[in-house]
């Protein structure tokens, strides 16, 4: 998780000049804060400005959290819903990571802990096609309730087509996904 950051000031007089931070390395929005203002009067002493020091950062480029978690003039609680998405994602795969920023963005999350429920709760698991979620969900939920005799008579009749299409009024499929929709 990077950021890049600048300062208007510096943008109007001298173009692009910034610093590639990584989220990672803090442990905390205030941390961070306070080491983009040391890095402010670095820049101050190269690049000084004609209306005094550099005081407003501008985050002019993200990577590795979602878009919906970005604004170029973030302040200190965008900033902590940041450390609050790199504490959750920090020890888990990347495979977990996009999925988690998939829900993210699909679901419109504000908050991670919006997005962590959904992910938690509402996660069913990965599947390469949506048919395959269908048999597992049949197998799950009705296989369980008949006699084994039964399920071999009417498999032949039942249709999985069928029961995709309604699974998928309460089922989000999300690159193959699969959450409980709110």
């Amino acid at each position: 998780m990077k950021i890049f950051v600048s300062d208007y000031g510096t943008y109007n007089e001298y173009g692009i000049i910034g610093k590639w931070f990584d989220l990672l390395g803090f442990d905390s929005a205030k941390e961070f804060v306070k080491s983009v203002f040391e890095y402010f009067k670095e820049l101050d002493k190269k690049y000084p400005l004609l209306n005094g020091p550099i005081e407003e950062p501008m985050y002019q480029d993200f990577e590795g959290f979602p878009d919906n978690f970005y604004s170029e003039s973030m302040g200190e609680k965008s900033l902590e819903r940041l450390f609050d998405f790199a504490e959750f994602v920090r020890d888990k795969e990347q495979s977990d990571i996009d999925c988690f920023i998939s829900v993210i963005e699909h679901f419109g999350c504000n908050e991670v802990a919006n997005a962590i429920d959904i992910y938690e709760n509402n996660y069913q698991g990965y599947y390469k096609e949506f048919s395959d979620f269908a048999h597992q969900h049949k197998e799950n939920h009705f296989d369980c309730l008949f006699d084994e005799n039964l399920i071999k008579a009417i498999e032949p009749f039942f249709d999985y087509k069928h029961y995709e299409h309604e699974l998928r009024h309460s089922y989000t499929n999300i690159d193959g996904h699969v959450f409980l929709s709110h």
